[in-house]
């Protein structure tokens, strides 16, 4: 178990990023007994959990799944083979895995929902549970999804970080990573910015025609936000920028997922992502041509 706490905190801007002594990584079988007595310190009865179906291993006990996902990678894994869950652990609990999370919606791996859509997938993630956590009464319940998007094919996603294109986007069907890249990081920073602005405008209306483009907005953010983490590893940026990313880009997923009109949060999101690059957080400041930037 990780005993300190390691804090990622960006110059100029409110957010921290906390890795707590609380989260866990399992690579040996435990029991249930054993995450309800130590895994639920965030949540009673339950523990989030991210699986690394390539490793074979599984991160436990934190507030946000984002901080488990961004564990592991510090860890060596790889955002493709990573996949959020939870483990519920209640002694009456009918299931006992529950396929969601936020981290979940990962257009360029064909799943756009919290829920894990494929069952072959999801049969993974079971077995690896299975392997990692002794059940006290057999098999694993399991909570299935409402609604499955797509098919039930096998849907396994990119294994490396270099995809040359994600044909899985729905907006973004001819983007490269190597066109990606060829922008500067901070402009790639900027462009997933101004799918909030763009958003802005679609607040300031209220109509169905409105609603349907504030929504484009965060898919299309959702999608630059996974290119530019990837981008962002094989670039070397640095960890707290891309562990800002994965934060930021599961706050959008969320409003995605609510399917709500937050003025506050979209302008949060907007200015934090500005703040995570210095050539954006310029942008921001009075008196150097940014009126048009601020809200």
């Amino acid at each position: 178990m990780h005993q300190t706490c390691k804090l990622y905190i960006f110059a100029k801007t409110s957010l921290i990023f906390r890795k707590c002594s609380t989260m866990e990584i399992l690579r040996h079988k435990v029991t249930r007994h054993y995450l309800r007595d130590t895994c639920t310190t965030h949540y009673p009865g339950l523990t989030k959990a991210v699986v690394d179906l390539a490793r074979g291993i599984m991160a436990v006990d934190a507030e946000w799944h984002a901080d488990l996902e961004l564990l592991l990678l510090d860890e060596g894994s790889k955002q493709a083979d990573l996949w959020g869950i939870n483990l519920l652990l209640s002694e009456d609990s009918d299931s006992f895995i529950a396929y969601e999370s936020l981290i979940n919606i990962r257009p360029a791996q064909k799943n756009f929902a919290i829920e894990i859509a494929d069952s072959t997938l999801r049969n993974r993630i079971r077995d690896l549970v299975t392997k990692l956590v002794e059940s006290e009464s057999g098999i694993p319940g399991v909570r299935e999804p409402a609604g499955a998007y797509g098919n039930d094919a096998a849907q396994e996603g990119p294994t490396d970080h270099k995809p040359t294109a994600y044909p899985c986007f729905k907006h973004h069907k001819d983007l490269t990573m190597e066109k990606w890249r060829s922008f500067e990081p901070y402009k790639r920073v900027l462009m997933i910015a101004n799918e909030f602005g763009r958003a802005k405008a679609y607040l300031a209306a209220e109509n169905l025609k409105s609603e349907q483009g504030l929504f484009d907005c965060y898919e299309r953010a959702l999608e630059l936000f996974h290119i530019t983490v990837e981008a962002g590893r094989i670039d070397n940026i640095s960890p707290a920028i891309i562990s800002g990313l994965i934060r930021l880009s599961e706050r959008t997923a969320g409003l995605l997922h609510r399917h709500v009109r937050d003025n506050k949060e979209n302008r949060f999101i907007r200015e934090e992502l500005m703040r995570l690059d210095p050539e954006g957080w310029k942008l921001l400041q009075p008196g150097k041509n940014t009126a048009q930037n601020r809200d």
